[in-house]
């Protein structure tokens, strides 16, 4: 019997020790499926994060050079480790430095300089709004086009020292655009006019100080005997690899020669992105200053005539077009008769002012929205309408006036010292001045016949980078323009893209006096008020661009 107890009391030990050791073993491969699940999830949520810092790293390079209005569209040079080493500004080569091959390509390859540009670099010195601390401590590496920064070696009032950044340097690029491959050579993309890469942590023989150079911080490997690098853009080679990262790198792999060391993660700008940040910003400027000269004018002014482009300069407001290219030269003129009389009308101008050369007007005789109190000198008149200033004498007054169309004259002696002045709103500027007209400063001086021509001010890399020859333009004052999307439409805005072979099959060719070497398709090239929808995707043969001026 006590045999029998015996027995199973053993049995019933062994089960509790089995159990017992059972939930232990359920215990530790629980722990161990907890840490490689929270392993797992720390790197997908680090890989993510990464790559949401490469993006906004993206982001403010290209709100950086479209936001340039000294260099527009340009990028800025790296942080390169001389001069004590990596600092977070852009390193730029002094004036007149002669970029040789392969030797200059280094001035194009460093970290990403956050804290923006000093001297001797030209233009804007802002950085590029990241966290600094955060992005200091990460300092991303970042490499970027010859076509999209300025030419040092070249005198800074070359011309040539800017690249002209419009579309055509899309498929006309002074140098090819950097490429980006894939883990097995293939091509992401052969239009790369950026890379930024984020390096992970040191592998193989890196060792990494704040003046070491790019093969301590960026991966390179080897797969079927051909090298792939981030490291050697110094050395000229404009391929850039987004490889395998070490810790998913297939051990069975065989092309892939060992040992394996690459963790690079890796962002690019194609020019084409880059192009639709500046075309963005093209239409906003344009849009702004149509708008500004209808809120002033009541109308939008007549588009530049088509069939006059084959002279590239024409931009004039022409007759009664509603439709053709931008009118930023010219879109109003003025005219003086004599020293007594010239005529702007006042939707045009700012003001005109009658600067007497001797003598002073009597304050208490201005009249209307004329003013002779607003100078301290008192000789001059400032009129922004219908008014007049005078100053009577007991036999005889003198007298300024203007009617509310612009027309403005005066009885002074025929002293061509007197002068009209005319002053403009901020959206336009004077073009030329002829006679006894004559442009000084932000204003234009009359003191006897002749004419002077407004324009549209726009900034001056607008016409710096020829912008003035990719934006086509139309207008109703019957609001009556649609698009595929969208209708009562009172004014719109085509930016137009490189020469293509269009949906309809022309092969584009610039200057040209005929609408399909600009526009795209059947619905945007057959003159009437009905055009693509502004949401359209780009495509190899449609590249027009739709801006809603209004409403």
């Amino acid at each position: 019997m006590n045999k029998v107890k015996n027995f199973k009391l053993t049995k019933l030990q062994s089960g509790a020790i089995l159990i017992l050791m059972t939930f232990i073993l359920s215990l530790i491969i629980t722990g161990v499926l907890i840490k490689f699940i929270n392993s797992t999830s720390n790197q997908f949520q680090q890989q993510e994060k990464i790559n949401e810092d490469l993006g906004n790293a993206k982001e403010a390079l290209l709100a950086w050079a479209v936001s340039n209005s000294v260099n527009f569209g340009q990028l800025p040079y790296p942080d390169r480790n001389g001069g004590g080493g990596y600092d977070g500004f852009s390193d730029c080569p002094p004036s007149k430095t002669p970029f040789k091959e392969p030797e200059s390509y280094a001035l194009l390859l460093g970290k990403l300089p956050i804290f923006g540009q000093t001297s001797p670099c030209v233009g804007r010195l802002t950085g590029l709004g990241l966290g600094a601390n955060e992005f200091s401590e990460k300092r991303f590496w970042y490499a970027v086009s010859r076509n999209v920064v300025h030419a040092y070696e070249l005198l800074s009032t070359d011309s040539q020292s800017n690249p002209i950044i419009n579309p055509n340097i899309i498929e006309h690029p002074t140098y090819n655009w950097m490429k980006v491959l894939d883990k097995n050579g293939n091509i992401i993309s052969d239009r790369v006019a950026a890379v930024i890469i984020a390096p992970g942590s040191a592998v193989g023989n890196q060792s990494r100080s704040n003046t070491a150079n790019a093969s301590q911080f960026l991966d390179r490997f080897q797969k079927n005997k051909i090298t792939y690098a981030n490291d050697d853009y110094d050395n000229a080679d404009e391929d850039f690899v987004m490889g395998e990262e070490l810790k998913r790198l297939d051990v069975n792999d065989a092309s892939i020669s060992k040992p394996y060391y690459f963790n690079d993660y890796l962002v690019f700008i194609t020019i084409d992105e880059l192009m639709a940040a500046i075309q963005n910003r093209v239409a906003e400027e344009s849009k702004w200053l149509l708008r500004a000269y209808k809120a002033k004018n009541g109308t939008y002014p007549n588009a530049a005539d088509l069939t006059k482009m084959t002279l590239t300069s024409n931009l004039y407001s022409s007759g009664t077009h509603t439709s053709g290219l931008l009118p930023i030269d010219i879109t109003d003129n003025c005219q003086c008769t004599d020293e007594k009389s010239c005529s702007c009308g006042f939707g045009k101008i700012e003001s005109v002012t009658m600067f007497r050369q001797s003598g002073t007007w009597n304050s208490a005789e201005d009249f209307g929205n004329c003013k002779s109190t607003l100078k301290a000198s008192g000789k001059e008149c400032v009129c922004n309408g219908a008014g007049s200033c005078s100053r009577t004498f007991s036999t005889s007054s003198t007298i300024f006036s203007c009617q509310s169309d612009g027309t403005c004259t005066n009885n002074l002696t025929t002293e061509t010292n007197n002068k009209f002045i005319y002053a403009l709103p901020n959206y336009a500027d004077f073009y030329s001045a002829t006679d006894n007209c004559s442009i000084k400063n932000n204003t234009v001086e009359c003191n006897n016949s002749g004419n002077f021509n407004i324009g549209l001010n726009e900034a001056k890399w607008f016409k710096q980078n020829l912008w003035q020859q990719f934006l086509y333009y139309t207008f109703s004052n019957s609001n009556d323009i649609q698009t595929l999307t969208n209708s009562n439409i009172s004014a719109l805005l085509i930016a137009i893209g490189e020469p293509i072979t269009t949906e309809l099959g022309n092969t584009q060719t610039r200057p040209s006096d005929d609408i399909h070497d600009y526009l795209d398709s059947a619905e945007n090239t057959d003159l009437d008020t009905i055009f693509e929808s502004n949401f359209k995707t780009t495509t190899k043969f449609y590249n027009d661009k739709i801006f809603i001026i209004s409403p």
